[in-house]
C-alpha cells in the first residue's frame, strides 16, 4: 500500500506532466494561428474542370474571380480595388536554396517557375474578390494606421528537396505593407490564404495603440 508521501510524490508527477501536455498544446495552438487556416488549391483540377467546356482553364480562372478582369495567365489585370493596391510579386525559390533570401528572389509577378506562378495568380484572384468586398476592419486599419498595400509572397518548394521549408502567414513588413503569402507544394498544388485568415490578421492589427499596429 503506498505511503502517503509516495502518493504525493506521484499526484506531483501527474500534476507536472498534466502542466507539459497544456502547455505543448498551447504552443501548437499558437502555431497554428500564427500560419492561418488556408486552403488547397490545385490548378490542374481547375484546369480538368473547364477542359471540356468553352474556354478551358481561363473560364475557371473567370469563374473563380467574377467581374475582375484577368491577363492571359490568370493574374488580374488591375490591381488597385478599393483604395487598396496589390502590385508586386516575389518568388522564394526553395529548389535553388535552402535560404533563397536575399540573392535568389525572384522579383516580378511573372518571374517564377511555371507551378509557382499558377498558384501566385491563384492567390492574387482571391485576393482582388476580397478587396472587391472587403471586410470592415480593412477600412478600420487603413483610416488608422493608413495602410492601404499589400505584396503579393509565394514561397516555391516544387522540385526542392524534402527538408527545404518556410512558413505562410499574412504579415505586416516595416508596418505599412500588408504581406500576402501563398506556397507552390512540391506536387505543384497550392496553399492559398483565406478571407478568415485576413480578418483574423486585421483584428490583430487593430489591438495596437494610436500609432502603432498589434500586426
Amino acid at each position: 500500500m503506498p505511503t502517503r508521501s509516495t502518493a504525493a510524490l506521484l499526484t506531483t508527477t501527474l500534476i507536472a506532466a498534466l502542466s507539459v501536455a497544456a502547455c505543448s498544446s498551447a504552443q501548437t495552438d499558437d502555431v497554428a494561428s500564427q500560419e492561418g487556416a488556408y486552403s488547397a488549391y490545385d490548378p490542374s483540377a481547375a484546369a480538368a474542370d473547364a477542359g471540356s467546356g468553352e474556354g478551358g482553364a481561363a473560364a475557371t480562372w473567370a469563374a473563380e474571380a467574377p467581374g475582375i478582369e484577368l491577363d492571359a495567365k490568370g493574374f488580374p489585370k488591375n490591381k488597385y480595388i478599393g483604395g487598396h493596391s496589390f502590385s508586386g510579386c516575389e518568388y522564394w525559390p526553395y529548389a535553388v536554396s535552402a535560404s533563397p533570401y536575399p540573392d535568389h528572389i525572384q522579383w516580378g509577378c511573372t518571374s517564377g517557375s511555371d507551378e509557382a506562378q499558377l498558384c501566385m495568380a491563384a492567390g492574387m484572384r482571391r485576393l482582388a474578390v476580397i478587396l472587391s468586398d472587403p471586410p470592415p476592419q480593412l477600412a478600420q486599419v487603413k483610416q488608422k494606421y493608413g495602410i492601404s498595400s499589400f505584396f503579393n509572397w509565394n514561397n516555391d518548394y516544387y522540385g526542392a528537396p524534402p527538408d527545404r521549408r518556410g512558413s505562410e502567414r499574412i504579415w505586416l513588413y516595416n508596418g505599412s505593407l500588408i504581406k500576402w503569402m501563398s506556397a507552390t507544394n512540391r506536387d505543384g498544388t497550392c496553399k492559398l490564404p483565406e478571407r478568415a485568415d485576413l480578418e483574423r490578421f486585421l483584428d490583430k492589427c487593430l489591438t495596437g495603440d494610436a500609432t502603432r499596429p498589434g500586426c
